[in-house]
């Protein structure tokens, strides 16, 4: 799960960022 959540974070900060 610990892949997943980093995963996470990356998608919804590049999506915060875009």
């Amino acid at each position: 799960m610990a892949v997943e959540t980093v995963a996470e974070k990356k998608w919804v900060e590049d999506n915060i960022v875009s």
